[in-house]
């Protein structure tokens, strides 16, 4: 426990004396704002509130920016017409690079559509990381050429993939820290995330960066208990809170 620590608990009258009741529950600065949220509202019931506590257990979620379960979801389709397929994907997406179209907005890649000329008949190849987006690519696909015809569709949760991956991993031998090489290597990748950490929205910062709330009163105390929360101590591989306090005027 430190200074500064958060927590939720039921304090009630005890006589002269108030007790807590029930139990002592630590809270993250960045789940503060909604836990206040629902404290403060008369329509709140005690599920909710357990709900919300017990959501700290649950184990990561992948996401993409729109809150949606990352799922590697990837179709087929055999062109039918192919007088008009190219034309109707670019009316919808843009112009093509190389038969390649690239579903963006706002500057985030939302999916991408690959087609291949050389084979009989041709075949399109639609990719996108979660479960909405795909439908509306198939959907996009269906509309600029309806005889199309679906050869496979696959859809693998983003956790799969990765424990797919780590079993793949082929065993390699242990990096030495002390290599001068790679110590070199290390603390120009270290350095360079602690220039980007200050203007990197920090979900534990309630989405703000480190230098907006630095620069403002009323989120100053969060981001210095935050800081305080990293390990102090300055090692190899790991960001110097003394650095990053420095830069953020602190």
């Amino acid at each position: 426990m430190r200074a500064g620590d958060f927590f939720c608990a039921r304090v009630v009258p005890a006589g002269s004396t108030m007790q807590i009741f029930g139990g002592i529950e630590p809270i993250e600065p960045g789940q503060r704002g909604r836990l206040i949220e629902l404290l403060d509202s008369e329509s709140t019931d005690p599920e909710e509130l357990v709900e919300f506590l017990s959501a700290r257990f649950a184990p990561p979620r992948l996401v993409t920016p729109d809150e949606h379960p990352m799922v590697a979801c990837r179709a087929v389709f055999e062109v039918s017409d192919t007088a008009g397929i190219r034309r109707k994907l670019s009316r919808r997406f843009g112009a093509a690079d190389a038969d390649r179209w690239t579903w963006t907005e706002q500057g985030s890649v939302l999916g991408v559509l690959n087609l291949a000329r050389n084979t009989d008949p041709w075949v399109l190849e639609v990719e996108a990381m979660n479960e909405p987006r795909f439908e509306s690519l198939v959907d996009a696909v269906g509309a600029a050429d309806p005889g199309a015809r679906l050869r496979e569709q696959t859809r693998t949760p983003a956790a799969e993939l990765m424990a797919q991956a780590q079993e793949n991993v082929l065993p390699t031998h242990p990096v030495d820290p002390e290599d001068p090489a790679i110590a070199t290597a290390l603390y120009e990748h270290i350095r360079g995330y602690e220039q980007q950490w200050p203007d990197e929205a920090i979900p534990a910062l309630g989405d703000h960066t480190p230098r907006e709330c630095a620069a403002d009163p009323t989120r100053r105390d969060d981001l210095i208990r935050l800081l305080d929360s990293f390990p102090q101590q300055e090692r190899p591989g790991a960001m110097s809170v003394r650095r990053l306090r420095e830069a953020l005027g602190l």
